[in-house]
């Protein structure tokens, strides 16, 4: 089964789109979330860990996992969806995980602004700066692969090599993916491809998010590892 993981504000709703279009009813939508898409409080909620809730949420994950997993495994070849990596670790005979990573300077003022669309009352009321954003929701990207490790995925990703990672993917498994590159929840104010980084965000992001510009330097390297040997 190939297990697709979405961190939030990676391409991967741009992903789930060209997902969709390649592997039709075989693809399952994990949208367990989907109801709180908008908040990323959801996504505490889906790395959140050590607590009673947390726990009977993930034995109830489990059980329910378990006792579909015949079904799941005649039905569908691809499963995507915002959910951390340990979710579906062990369910299948065999898993390839795959995930997509950003620079965490970009995908953290991605968020801030997504939320700033998306959550427009709440940014009102509090009105949070960008470095104020990033020290409150710090390190979004690493706590999805959860107990996997960034050598276990059988395909990495990354964000500002979007088309590249697709042919990839394609490489990788011998799947052809829709060619259909449109970017799907771009953000329609931004100037340019990428977004201007000042001193005060890259210090915030620097002092808050190590976590994730170590993986993202990882995730890199086993990037264009992967890319050498698949001729990519």
């Amino acid at each position: 089964m190939r297990v697709s993981i979405h961190i939030p504000k990676t391409a991967g709703q741009s992903w789930e789109a060209q997902l969709g279009a390649s592997f039709g009813p075989r693809l399952l939508l994990d949208k367990e979330f989907e109801d709180k898409v908008n908040s990323i409080e959801s996504y505490r909620e889906i790395f959140e860990k050590n607590t009673p809730r947390a726990e009977m949420r993930d034995r109830e994950q489990r059980a329910k996992l378990l006792e579909q997993r015949e079904t799941l495994m005649r039905d569908y070849d691809a499963i995507h969806g915002h959910f951390v990596a340990d979710k579906y670790v062990g369910v299948f005979p065999a898993t390839d995980f795959v995930a997509t990573f950003r620079d965490p300077y970009q995908q953290m003022v991605s968020a801030y602004y997504f939320m700033k669309r998306k959550e427009k009352e709440s940014f009102e009321k509090f009105n949070p700066t960008l470095p104020q954003f990033i020290a409150a929701f710090s390190n979004m990207q690493s706590p999805f692969l959860g107990s996997v490790t960034l050598g276990d995925l059988a395909m990495v990703g990354l964000t500002e090599q979007y088309e590249r990672s697709v042919a990839l993917f394609e490489a990788i498994f011998g799947k052809k993916i829709s060619q259909d590159m449109r970017r799907v929840n771009t953000n329609p104010d931004r100037q340019g491809a990428t977004y201007e980084i000042d001193a005060e965000v890259k210090a915030a992001v620097d002092h808050h998010c190590a976590a994730d510009i170590e993986l993202y330097r990882r995730a890199q390297e086993r990037f264009q590892k992967l890319a050498s040997r698949y001729g990519v």
